[in-house]
């Protein structure tokens, strides 16, 4: 018969139970869901992200209004001040559209910007393009020779450009023709 050890013998008489708990770093027992809801931790825990998100994002979107306006060209061969942007805000899109009562081929539209005191500001225009310009400093935006009923959108352009603006900009244009309507939005704070 072979020998048996007794392997508790030797530790005495104060042997560590088998159901004896740890008082120092307990596990952290997070509540589970019921079966009924059928839904998981993470499943909670997403809902409340979403609802943080959207939360956030209407309190962004509300504080934020965007104006929408238009300009139609009253004159020829000069110089017009279609709108201003304000300190703060932002372009989100430019539309020309060229519809006129000559229904002409092509006319030339430019569309420039320009910041600072504008009160002596001269143009020099030959054909809708702004060729010269005393008293200010000014950088075209946009230039084209334009087909009738033509429309292009500058969003692509200006809305990463002109985003939450530090000064007050002004946008000039010019047309060739009278009629030509260009469409702008802008979001304020």
């Amino acid at each position: 018969m072979p020998i048996i050890k007794d392997k508790y013998g030797a530790k005495g008489s104060n042997i560590r139970s088998k159901f004896q708990t740890r008082k120092i770093n307990t596990a952290i027992i997070n509540p589970v869901p019921s079966s009924e809801s059928g839904i998981e931790t993470q499943q909670i825990q997403e809902s409340f992200n979403k609802e943080y998100r959207s939360s956030v994002i209407s309190k962004e979107a509300s504080s934020k209004l965007s104006i929408i306006s238009s300009h139609t060209f009253s004159t020829t061969s000069s110089a017009e001040l279609i709108f201003t942007l304000s300190q703060g805000e932002s372009l989100n899109d430019i539309v020309i559209h060229n519809y006129n009562a000559i229904s002409s081929d092509y006319i030339n539209i430019t569309i420039s910007w320009s910041v600072g005191d504008q009160k002596d500001a001269s143009f020099t225009i030959s054909s809708g393009i702004i060729t010269a310009v005393t008293g200010i400093s000014i950088t075209r935006l946009f230039g084209a020779e334009f087909p009738y009923l033509g429309t292009v959108s500058l969003a692509d352009i200006v809305k990463n450009i002109f985003t939450n603006v530090s000064n007050k900009i002004y946008f000039y244009g010019s047309s060739s023709i009278l009629g030509p309507s260009i469409t702008f939005s802008k979001t304020s704070g």
